[in-house]
């Protein structure tokens, strides 16, 4: 009765840790995906200034005549 007893008290134990685990997993994803969200933020807002540089230095070629 003792082993048994023992044995059910480590798989809760086990389970416990694991349920810890999964929420420590879901908060790591969670931040993570924020990262990501602030990422392809400034992903955005450097292509849009990349596509602005490069149409600047269209209109300032054409306006030189260089073409």
């Amino acid at each position: 009765m003792k082993d048994k007893a023992a044995e059910l008290e480590a798989t809760i134990r086990a389970i416990e840790a694991l349920a810890d685990r999964a929420v420590d997993l879901r908060r790591e994803k969670d931040h993570l995906q924020a990262q990501l969200r602030m990422m392809e933020v400034e992903n955005a807002r450097l292509r849009a200034r990349l596509s602005n540089y490069e149409t600047n230095e269209i209109e300032r070629r054409l306006a030189d005549g260089v073409g």
